[in-house]
């Protein structure tokens, strides 16, 4: 998935990202962690541009990190899906077109920008009172060139040779 030099440079941004009160941005996080004395900061920067990684795989380890550590064992797994569309314009924009949006104003319920569908799982955390959902997978739907929004995570379902280790999904 990661190879180890990746996956220590992942450790430390995931760290820098609720430590202090930086920007959350990669420099920000990079300092926030600690390391920008002992190790230049490009390196966070390659993380993104350069890392070869699999954002299905990292996304599946996610969700069963999420499962073992809040979903107690033999409980079912709640899944939620969310196809949210973030409105963007402008010719250089990948992926935005124009496609329903549920929370457009008028009759036609048109926006345009790029829609991720996303998949995450509803736990309760130690430290609130409710539920809250931590996305794990994503992925950009194209309209008219890929499958459709709700066929998008029916791969996730297949994809996965390790089932999670605590619960049955439902």
């Amino acid at each position: 998935m990661l190879h180890p030099p990746s996956c220590t440079t992942m450790a430390v941004l995931v760290t820098g990202v609720p430590s202090g009160n930086s920007p959350h941005t990669v420099t920000g996080m990079w300092q926030t962690a600690g390391p920008a004395g002992k190790a230049h900061w490009p390196r966070a920067h390659r993380f993104f541009s350069r890392a070869v990684w699999d954002l299905d795989q990292v996304g599946l380890a996610l969700a069963r990190a999420v499962v073992a550590r809040f979903v107690p064992r033999g409980a079912a797994v709640t899944l939620a899906v969310d196809d949210t569309l973030f409105h963007r314009y402008g010719k250089k924009v990948h992926g935005a077109k124009y496609q329903h949006d549920g929370s457009a104003k008028g009759r036609d319920g048109i926006g345009r920008g790029n829609c991720f569908v996303i998949i995450g799982i509803v736990v309760t955390v130690p430290f609130l009172a409710r539920q809250v959902c931590l996305p794990v997978l994503f992925r950009l739907h194209i309209p008219k060139t890929s499958i459709s929004k709700t066929e998008q995570p029916e791969p996730w379902s297949t994809s996965s040779s390790k089932p999670c280790p605590t619960a049955s999904s439902t």
